[in-house]
């Protein structure tokens, strides 16, 4: 868990420039191939539509399209990138390097995180218990690289184990 830690607290600025050069570019591209009548077909036509339509659009992730409209190219080329991509490279080589160095196939991790899609490994989150309120009380799982079908089984095995039957 330490380990994981470690890694995730150095991905959280990576994963962060990642997301905001690559979501110009990917979303500019898709609403660009989409055939629609509505006016939207850049990012920029959506922070307008979002401005435009404050007291009803949601205003949750305005700050992500602004970052990602005025602080990148839209063509994934600046060093600040290129950096978050070496970074992600190094975050992988490093949890290769801990599952293999302590044999492992799959980890149990304290807390949610975005480091293993972000550098490709497998992962799920299954109910271990639920709290007083009702809301259920999650593990999270990551399994090696490509092996999702260890992740699977023991996904499987642990729900068998615990036989929850919550309810909302």
């Amino acid at each position: 868990a330490a380990l994981v830690r470690g890694i995730h607290m150095e991905a959280g600025r990576a994963i962060y420039t990642i997301m905001i050069h690559e979501y110009k570019a990917c979303m500019n591209d898709y609403l660009a191939s989409v055939r629609s009548a509505t006016p939207i077909h850049t990012m920029a036509d959506i922070i307008a539509f979002n401005d435009a339509h404050a007291n009803t659009a949601i205003p949750l992730g305005q700050h992500i399209l602004l970052r990602a409209q005025y602080e990148t190219s839209g063509r994934m080329i600046e060093p600040a990138y290129l950096r978050a991509l070496q970074d992600r490279e190094d975050m992988i080589e490093k949890l290769d390097r801990a599952f293999n160095d302590y044999n492992i196939d799959i980890m149990l991790t304290e807390a949610f995180s975005t480091l293993a899609p972000f550098c490709g490994f497998p992962s799920m989150t299954l109910p271990m218990g639920q709290r007083s309120d009702r809301a259920p009380i999650p593990c999270y799982w990551m399994a090696r690289r490509f092996d999702e079908a260890v992740l699977v089984k023991v996904g499987r095995a642990v729900e068998k184990l615990l036989d929850l039957h919550l309810k909302p």
